[in-house]
């Protein structure tokens, strides 16, 4: 298990109570909803992440629900972590709403209960970063609706933020997404999950290729090839890496496959990427980096 760290130690809990209490009506459904798609997931034999003496504080995890079993894997390895706050950044796959940063002030019907926006949390954001909220658009898209369950599972008792980025949003711009989400993770406990794809439509050895160049700049915090990578969201990437970054963390590979690898046919001509892993800090820096 993952993350024994803070929340098993005793360290860092606060008194922090998700605010739900006033704004929409309507709540989005989790897509899988099925709870047997959850079952099957989880049942693969799964990678156990070795932390070393660290906590993870951030993580990226793919949305090409053909990559089920490794998202469960990611969020495996989470358990017994207990976040106040989760917020989950990923690419606005079709432009919608009009600012570059989308939100939604919706709860979300998942099979393991409701996952709660906090809408305190959305309100800095929503001021920090002039975020659109669009509560349709975040419904439409993917990047958001595959995370929603996995994230009820794994943190029952978190308070929830989804936010889209446009792919226009430039690396200044992500860079101030970042700076909220710290300012955020100093009054509580959290955790921050980038819900990308990696390489599309390439062949297995140029998609390898290309995900090798990726993990090279997540290993190695290089910032200027991040908007030249074949993902599909370079903006959330930015995002997260800069995140990591403020929060003194450092990138550790957990898994890398791609579709054709994991339908058993290496030969097809068209491919997508998966890439997760976490951000790791050492437990000991920690303190002060929650709370000021």
């Amino acid at each position: 298990m993952i993350l024994a760290g803070l929340a098993t130690a005793g360290l860092f809990r606060s008194s922090y109570t998700v605010d739900d209490s006033a704004g929409a009506e309507g709540t989005h459904r989790a897509a899988p909803y099925d709870r047997e798609f959850y079952d099957t997931v989880y049942s693969f034999k799964k990678k156990t992440a070795d932390l070393g003496g660290r906590s993870a504080l951030a993580g990226v995890v793919p949305h090409h629900l053909l990559a089920g079993d490794l998202i469960a894997e990611f969020y495996s390895n989470l358990a017994g972590e207990e976040p106040d706050l989760v917020v989950l950044i990923g690419p606005n796959h079709y432009g919608a709403g009009e600012s570059v940063f989308i939100s939604s002030d919706y709860g979300w019907d998942t099979p393991f209960g409701t996952l709660k926006c906090d809408r305190s949390a959305l309100a800095e954001l929503k001021e920090a970063l002039g975020a659109g909220i669009d509560p349709e658009a975040v419904n439409a898209d993917h990047s958001m609706t595959s995370q929603a369950g996995f994230i009820k599972k794994t943190f029952p008792k978190a308070g929830f933020v989804p936010i889209m980025l446009k792919s226009e949003v430039k690396a200044d711009e992500a860079a101030r997404l970042a700076a909220a989400l710290e300012s955020l993770a100093r009054k509580r406990k959290t955790f921050v999950i980038a819900s990308i794809d990696f390489s599309h439509y390439q062949d297995g050895p140029t998609a390898a290729a290309h995900d090798r160049a990726a993990i090279a700049a997540l290993a190695e915090a290089d910032f200027g090839a991040v908007y030249a990578l074949d993902i599909d969201s370079p903006p959330s990437l930015y995002a997260l890496m800069k995140y990591g970054e403020l929060k003194g963390a450092e990138f550790t590979l957990l898994n890398n496959s791609n579709s054709a690898r994991l339908a058993g046919k290496e030969d097809i001509d068209s491919t997508t990427s998966y890439v997760t892993g976490y951000f790791l800090a050492p437990i000991q820096e920690l303190t002060g980096k929650f709370f000021n």
